[in-house]
């Protein structure tokens, strides 16, 4: 199962209260949770925390699946035990301060996951896809407090080699098609 998870929560640092922000009257959550649910993912999760019940009472006002976690930091944590309560097996990571989302580029990105079935980032759009599993083998090793909070750029520097093989005209077909919809997007 395919969760895009918008991680988000009322006490930002730079921001407080920032998803319930309207943007052309429509929070700023709601435009991802919408531009999400046009996408091919099965299902959209607010991945917030128990600090924020702001954000947990507009979720279930507005018929939006939530998973609230205690700590305000730890996104690593937070991501993996939203994928656990909703049986997911690969998470569509969405930042939940950005709004501008393309559903058609999340599907894109779906497309292109099967050619790394571990973790791809878009350049182009913030997110980025990645197995339940890498997160679980993540969260057994010892990482900072920084490194649980920026967990995408942990992997990014880490663990993520990007991959894209041409070893059949099959591949090469794919790599051109999936081109070709990426610079028409």
């Amino acid at each position: 199962m395919i969760a895009a998870t918008i991680t988000t929560r009322w006490k930002s640092r730079r921001f407080p209260g920032k998803a319930l922000q309207k943007i052309q009257g429509k929070p700023l959550i709601r435009h991802i949770v919408d531009s999400a649910r046009q996408s091919k993912v099965d299902e959209v999760v607010v991945a917030t925390t128990l600090s924020s019940p702001s954000i947990i009472k507009y979720c279930i006002d507005n018929e939006i699946a939530y998973y609230a976690y205690q700590n305000e930091w730890n996104i690593l944590d937070r991501l993996l035990d939203t994928a656990h309560a909703y049986n997911a097996d690969t998470l569509v990571y969405l930042w939940g301060d950005c709004p501008f989302i393309d559903p058609k580029k999340i599907d894109m990105a779906l497309e292109y996951f099967g050619y790394d079935p571990q973790y791809f980032f878009d350049m182009s759009q913030p997110m980025a896809i990645m197995k339940t599993s890498l997160l679980e083998d993540v969260s057994r090793t010892q990482l900072s407090k920084h490194k649980k909070e920026y967990i995408h750029d942990h992997i990014m520097k880490n663990i993520w080699r990007p991959k894209v093989e041409i070893n059949e005209r099959e591949d090469l077909m794919k790599a051109n098609e999936l081109l070709q919809e990426m610079c028409s997007a």
